[in-house]
């Protein structure tokens, strides 16, 4: 639960900065934090075990709010990168790299300090 309480305040810094960065035009934002607060309360859910949420489907659309915040994410640095002129972006490869979470956070962080300096 920590780690995705982690992941989600990185991922959420990640996309405010490079919002006032490069002025981007954020569409789906509001979207983004409240599939991030409910797969919160998912995990929280879990931890807790409560019944009375514990239906299958929730458990779906945890796992889909789970994968649109990453696409979100890796779509948004992908567009920033190409705004500061930087090549060889590619969407999949950064989602790839945002999902796994250990490993891709390195490279992750490597793209991040060159597109920010």
């Amino acid at each position: 639960m920590f780690n995705i309480l982690v992941l989600f305040t990185w991922y959420t810094a990640i996309i405010l900065k490079i919002k006032s960065i490069f002025k981007l035009n954020l569409k789906f934002i509001t979207l983004f934090y409240f599939i991030s607060a409910y797969v919160i309360i998912f995990m929280l859910q879990e931890i807790v075990l409560l019944q009375a949420l514990s239906l299958l489907s929730w458990s779906y659309l945890a796992l889909f709010g789970y994968l649109f915040i990453n696409v979100y994410v890796s779509i948004i640095f992908v567009r920033a990168e190409e705004k500061r002129g930087i090549k060889n972006t590619d969407t999949i490869t950064t989602l790839i790299e945002l999902i796994t979470y250990p490993i891709g956070i390195f490279f992750i962080n490597k793209r991040l300090k060159k597109l920010l300096s």
